[in-house]
């Protein structure tokens, strides 16, 4: 990260506990970061926050590269799917689509929004 000058900033709250499958979770968070490893230009920034809400515990990954298009967003959760990087050799268009299958199963709500520029990843993991 340090040779492409990224930064990466991570504000995290301590009452932020959610029960579920810690490797599964773990996976969640480092494909949503590998995703901004790839697609962050040199010089960006990454942005990593957790934070409990009422009946929840919320997780947003952001960046500032190209992000996708609000069109696509749907289909970038798909498995194979790879959106305006296509023969790029070192994407799978598996990750997006492992962090829906992962939200899903711990009862969670993703969603991909406009990060005005980038990409923003919203995760809420229900509490219970």
């Amino acid at each position: 990260m340090r040779d492409r000058g990224l930064t990466l900033v991570d504000e995290e709250d301590t009452g932020a506990i959610v029960q579920g499958n810690r490797q599964l979770l773990a996976q969640l968070v480092t494909n949503l970061i590998e995703n901004c490893l790839k697609y962050v230009p040199t010089g960006g920034r990454i942005d990593l926050s957790v934070k409990r809400l009422a009946d929840s515990v919320c997780l947003v990954v952001s960046d500032d590269g190209p992000g996708v298009p609000a069109d696509d967003r749907m289909r970038a959760v798909q498995p194979f799917v790879r959106i305006g990087q296509s023969g790029r050799p070192d994407s799978s268009g598996l990750g997006l689509s492992l962090v829906s299958a992962i939200a899903r199963l711990h009862r969670a709500r993703l969603t991909l929004e406009n990060n005005e520029p980038g990409l923003r990843v919203v995760v809420e993991l229900p509490l219970k």
